[in-house]
């Protein structure tokens, strides 16, 4: 069963080329049963990660990316971790205005 909860992890990320790999997801409550086509199951593995709260539009989300970058990586005590990270989808575009579309960013921490 769909828990309503819709996100992305990237795998790979090439910040120069802006291309990379990662996984449209939604989370689910139950055991899935996934036979025909490109659909896969798996786990978000728990992890600790540095997270920024993005309210607006989809466009502008690279700007809580490279906060989240930013921060991470100019702070020496904070030992970084891979893969890139993740986002939750708190708003459904479809009924929110984009301006108030809330996206929550991590960057997974070791």
């Amino acid at each position: 069963t769909p828990s309503n909860e819709w996100f992305a992890m990237y795998h790979k990320w090439d910040i120069k080329t802006s291309e990379g790999e990662y996984s449209a997801a939604v989370a689910v409550t139950d055991d899935v049963d996934v036979t025909e086509g490109e659909v896969f199951t798996g786990v978000r593995p728990a992890c600790k990660a540095y997270k920024v709260v993005h309210t607006g539009a989809y466009t502008f989300l690279a700007n809580a990316w490279m906060t989240a970058y930013s921060f991470v990586y100019n702070d020496t005590s904070i030992k970084k971790s891979q893969p890139p990270g993740f986002e939750i989808y708190v708003s459904d575009p479809e009924t929110t205005a984009p301006k108030d579309i809330v996206t929550e960013v991590y960057v997974p921490l070791k």
